[in-house]
């Protein structure tokens, strides 16, 4: 999909000089932007008088705002969404060093990235206390695989894109199922890859050509980046862009190393990844279409030595984790201007495959036949379990824009449809081998209550089909904006109860779904004045039931419980209003907005069902689970930002302010939701030279107490400040320099994200203890 450039411009700034005899509103608006003067010039000097009396001015510089495409999916600059856009272009990632999305949203108010620390790593994106599968993830318009994870040893990440490769992301908060359908229940993040213009547009010549390395301390990684762009004045334009990286364990800390249930020190880690895009780009003659053709892919693997031993087992002397993750895509999109009536038809159709194989190696001494983990005896076990996750994605979309001017307004009208067909399939395998004394060998496929393979839920395939339009309506000249939108989905879930998981569930039949869902969406800005805007939006967002939960199944006979299907589980849905108030005050940009969500018909996964009372409950063993909408949610909460260029002060100083807060309670037992991370407070001081050969930045992070929980004896991290400083360096025109500090003041603290769940009395702590004082760099050659 083609997207415009996104490279900051910069223009002069004057207070505009209005006639005394104005409209109501146009005299309301006036003296809201002078209140808005009158509150920030006191705070930061934006107003400077002259010696001489006259009208003062205000002397900046000013960024335009990004261009976002995620927002209503038509170009549009952040300032002109009802909505909360962040772009992150590839400038900002290169110069902070940004590695994974953590540390890609690490600064946004309101969005957060958990981590397991123990083995599996990054585990994916909170945006305004919604989580997991409920935000809708993307790359170049193709939706990222699912998550999913049952019991220790099986977590299948979101974790798979690649900084390097991209040259911004997105992300809308909120509920934006009126343009994106399923899964974007709480918010949308959109990565994009690099296209060969966006390098091209640097040089003078047919090639680019750049070869980037870098090293981390916190982690001891490596990484190597070459990118190779061709065709600069040609119709057919290719890029080719590979990423190395190798690594071990984050420090954190923790001191006690040992082996067993109490170490606090990370565990022993190998990490490696390799990642590719390729790109060709084709424009046609003129007034024909571009057309562009990716392949990207993502190999990841991942060593364990999980020396933090389940206390539970103690007969476990060992356990070693071999994690990989695999993810292709193909895709080809389409873009034509002026095609007869339309003023653009873009149009993109993908295939993406991602295999997850998880493999556990256990050994337990001195342990019994049975391979008991807490009874002594005199044999020892070998416990080797696969988990095996695989999604098959295929997606076509089409979008049709056309402005049309009706009287006095300008419509922007976007109509169009997506499909996607996903397959999904999981297993878990494994064997057990049991080693006398006397050397004598016994292998079994029964481990504990298991016996492999197993499947936790049926093969499925879900295809949903979804039809949008949205209006994008201007009037007074552009002075008020109102767009409403629409959207509407069918789904249906597809099972197939294969021998594998018949075997593991006697007698529970599996079942299929279909439903469909109706979003709507109304935005609304004004332009109270050039420096003023006024805005704001209700939306509605829809996650239809996962095949996890439809047909999960697993029968324990030995202990008495199982865990049945449910096709009657409904789509769970959201209702956000958000109210915000942006703009510019000659050298400051402002942006301050108040949302309030609710969610419905949460699915509470695997809920215990009152046996045998209730009529579901299974007649072959006591205890019974079952998915059920059970869920009723409310969040509400306001971010801040502000950037204000110190021209003023020195050429090229810049503030950065940002703030954010939310509070969500659960409604059913009215709790607070622990989802929610307490408020996050960043103020960052940015220089760059004019030249821009060399640029420095101080970022500090206040994270806030947290202080609402569910259960009153989880860890409640307290407050701390964590400073970082970044720099960058420019010697000559083809080579970079970039290095960074972070926790300057070497601060040892807790993200509430990481520790959610610890008990306050937890002796391993320190296990989940953010990373040290610790440096990075980076050099990139360019030609």
């Amino acid at each position: 999909m083609h997207r415009a450039a996104s490279t900051p411009h910069r223009t002069k700034a004057t207070l505009r000089t209005h006639k005394t005899n104005q409209t109501p509103k146009k005299a309301l608006a006036i003296a809201l932007h002078a209140a808005l003067v009158a509150l920030y010039a006191p705070i930061v000097g934006i107003a400077q008088t002259p010696a001489n009396g006259a009208t003062p001015v205000l002397l900046a510089t000013l960024s335009l705002p990004e261009i976002t495409v995620s927002g209503t999916r038509t170009p549009n600059s952040v300032d002109d969404v009802a909505a909360t856009v962040t772009v992150i272009p590839a400038a900002t990632i290169e110069r902070r060093l940004a590695r994974d999305i953590r540390e890609l949203t690490r600064y946004e108010p309101n969005v957060s990235v958990g981590n397991s620390v123990t083995r599996f790593g990054l585990t994916g994106i909170n945006i305004r206390g919604i989580e997991g599968n409920r935000i809708l993830l993307q790359v170049d318009g193709a939706r990222l695989p699912d998550s999913f994870s049952i019991g220790s040893f099986a977590s299948s990440t979101r974790n798979s894109i690649e900084p390097d490769l991209l040259k911004s992301a997105e992300i809308v908060r909120g509920p934006a199922s009126s343009l994106y359908g399923s899964d974007a229940l709480g918010g949308v993040v959109s990565f994009f890859t690099k296209d060969p213009a966006d390098l091209l547009r640097e040089t003078s010549n047919e090639i680019h050509a750049s070869l980037k390395t870098s090293a981390s301390q916190a982690d001891r990684e490596r990484s190597t980046t070459g990118t190779l762009a061709l065709g600069r004045d040609l119709p057919v334009q290719v890029l080719v862009s590979a990423t190395r990286r190798d690594g071990h364990e984050t420090t954190n800390f923790g001191t006690l190393d040992t082996r067993g249930a109490n170490r606090t020190a990370p565990n022993p880690q190998n990490t490696a990844s390799s990642s590719a895009l390729g790109k060709l780009v084709w424009n046609t003659d003129a007034g024909g279409p571009t057309l562009k053709f990716t392949v990207d892919s993502l190999d990841a693997t991942t060593k364990t030595d999980v020396a933090t031993l389940n206390n539970l087992a103690p007969k476990t002397t060992s356990l070693l984790a071999t994690d990989r993750s695999k993810r292709a895509r193909f895709s080809a999109d389409l873009e034509w201007n002026q095609l007869g009536f339309i003023d653009t038809l873009r149009a993109n159709a993908y295939q993406q495959n991602s295999k997850t194989r998880q493999v556990t190696n256990e050994r337990r001494d001195a342990t019994t036949a049975g391979c008991s983990g807490v009874t002594t005896n005199t044999n020892t076990c070998l416990r080797d379990i696969e988990f095996a996750f695989d999604q098959t994605l295929k997606g076509l979309g089409l979008q049709a824009v056309k402005r049309l001017e009706l009287g006095t307004s300008v419509h922007r009208v976007s109509a169009g449809f997506d499909y996607t067909d996903t397959r999904f399939l999981e297993s878990r395998d494994g064997k057990q081998t049991i080693i006398t004394a006397t050397g004598a060998t016994t292998v079994s496929n029964t481990v504990g209550s298991d016996v492999f393979p197993v499947r936790d839920f049926p093969p499925s395939q879900s295809k949903q089909t979804g039809f949008y339009l949205q209006d994008e309506i201007s009037l007074l000249d552009g002075a008020i904006s109102v767009t409403p939108g629409w959207r509407f989905d069918s789904f249906k879930l597809t099972p197939e109860n294969d021998a594998v998981f018949a075997a593991d569930n006697v007698g529970v039949a599996v079942k299929g779904l279909s439903d469909r869902a109706v979003s709507p969406r109304l935005g609304v800005l004004w332009k109270a004045l050039p420096q003023a805007t006024l805005y704001g939006q209700y939306a509605q967002g829809f996650r239809a039931p996962p095949y996890s939960d439809v047909n999960f199944g697993f029968t324990n006979f030995a202990f008495g419980y199982t865990a049945i299907p449910n096709a009657d589980l409904k789509p769970e849905r959201s209702k956000g209003f958000e109210f915000g108030l942006r703009g510019n005050a000659g050298a400051l940009n402002y942006n301050l907005t108040a949302f309030n969500n609710r969610y419905e018909d949460f699915i509470s996964s695997l809920t215990q069902l009152s046996c045998p009372g209730d009529a579901r409950c299974s007649a072959a063993v006591p205890i019974t689970f079952q998915s059920i909408n059970l869920g009723r949610v409310k969040i509400s909460g306001w971010e801040a930002k502000l950037n204000w260029q110190l021209a003023n002060v020195a050429q090229g100083l810049k503030l950065n302010i940002s703030v954010g807060e939310s509070k969500g309670d659960n409604l059913i037992d009215n709790t607070p939701l622990d989802s929610i991370s307490p408020r996050r407070s960043v103020i960052g001081l940015q220089f760059d030279a004019p030249s821009k050969a060399y640029g420095v930045e101080a970022i500090l992070t206040h994270y806030a107490a947290k202080t609402r929980v569910a259960s009153a004896t989880q860890y409640q991290p307290s407050a701390a400040a964590v400073m970082d400083v970044f720099a960058y360096w420019n010697p000559t025109k083809w080579l970079q320099l970039n290095a960074s500090i972070a926790n300057l003041a070497d601060k040892k603290y807790w993200l509430w994200s990481d520790v959610r769940g610890l008990s306050s009395t937890s002796a391993v702590l320190d296990r989940t203890t953010q990373a040290s004082r610790n440096a990075s760099f980076a050099i990139k050659f360019t030609y």
